[in-house]
């Protein structure tokens, strides 16, 4: 059974996956449903009204034509979002993953993917699911599946990285007439120690990208050993630690948002603040469970004066009266 949620949910792209593809698989069970909710008469004539639509709606070629292209983009997007929230992805790694993507959408202008194949056979053969299909009213618009991958490609590579900040106060025109990827990959090991010779403006726009200019341009004097100081400082790691801090995303902000959900409940709303920061560290960054090793901070808790649960020396429970009658309960229980 799949649950029709919203299509702007918490998690947007995730959800509307979710939405679309319960409506498209559900197909099936949605129509019968529909259908005698419009012919039930203990229901009133505008809520009978409203399911008819509905089916209506639902049956019309333009409402199955339109949702299989939406959800062949919708999934890609959402392959792409899983993608972009890995912890250990780089600035150089995710602009690669965009590219890729975006090419797969101009590949998508042409060629039709899997849920736009299986809807325009339906329409062809007017029945989708066992439930017949019929030819929409003018109020049922069809989506130009071209149009959509085409405008989804453009928006994306309006979102590409570059290789200057707006707020930069770096003028020169070396980074703009570079290629990204180009621009930073110079800074890595993989790529970085095994190109034969550096370019010197591509090195030099890299610096500008990570704000390294003075670690840089002392090293960056034709004087012939180029190659074997930029060996020495990317051994040292100075770029590569510089790269890994830019954050690509906003994944790791919304990891803190709900670990902040999760540790500030109603029942713990005066925590300090310190306290609650280092709950939200180890929840974070903390090891699992079965990693942690308590014995250190038992015997930490134990020197500063604390009572062990064992300790036979501090204040016992006294029994309660009350609860003479329920001993007959207990065993039973």
């Amino acid at each position: 059974m799949l649950s029709i949620g919203r299509l702007l949910d918490t998690r947007w792209v995730a959800s509307s996956v979710r939405t679309l593809k319960a409506v498209f698989q559900s197909y099936l069970a949605l129509y019968p449903r529909l259908m005698s909710a419009s012919q039930d008469g203990t229901r009133d004539s505008k809520e009978r009204s409203c399911h008819y639509d509905l089916v209506s709606k639902l049956t019309s070629n333009e409402f199955l034509l339109n949702i299989a292209p939406m959800l062949d983009a919708l999934q890609e997007l959402a392959e792409l979002s899983v993608e972009l929230q890995k912890r250990n992805l780089l600035l150089y790694d995710a602009h690669r993953t965009i590219l890729r993507q975006i090419k797969v959408f101009a590949g998508m202008f042409d060629n039709s993917r899997t849920y736009s194949l299986i809807a325009s056979e339906a329409v062809g053969q007017h029945v989708f699911k066992d439930v017949p299909l019929h030819a929409g009213g003018k109020a049922d618009v069809l989506i130009n599946s071209r149009q959509l991958y085409r405008s989804l490609a453009e928006n994306m590579k309006n979102r590409l990285f570059v290789c200057q900040s707006s707020h930069s106060s770096y003028t020169s025109n070396e980074c703009s007439e570079l290629d990204y990827t180009d621009c930073v990959k110079v800074l890595y090991p993989v790529t970085g120690l095994t190109t034969p010779m550096f370019d010197l403006v591509k090195t030099r726009s890299a610096s500008c990208v990570l704000g390294l200019v003075l670690v840089l341009d002392p090293l960056l004097e034709p004087s012939g050993h180029l190659w074997h100081h930029m060996e020495r400082l990317l051994k040292m790691n100075c770029e590569v630690s510089s790269v890994a801090v830019i954050p690509e995303s906003t994944a790791e902000c919304e990891r803190g948002f709900s670990a902040m959900i999760l540790l500030l409940t109603s029942r713990r709303s005066t925590l300090h603040v310190t306290t609650f920061l280092s709950l939200l560290f180890l929840e974070m960054v903390g090891p699992p469970l079965e990693q942690f090793q308590p014995l250190q901070y038992v015997k930490s808790f134990l020197a500063k004066g604390h009572h062990a649960a064992s300790d036979v020396g501090c204040k016992t429970r006294l029994p309660d009266s009350s609860t003479g009658d329920l001993a007959a309960i207990w065993k039973n229980l």
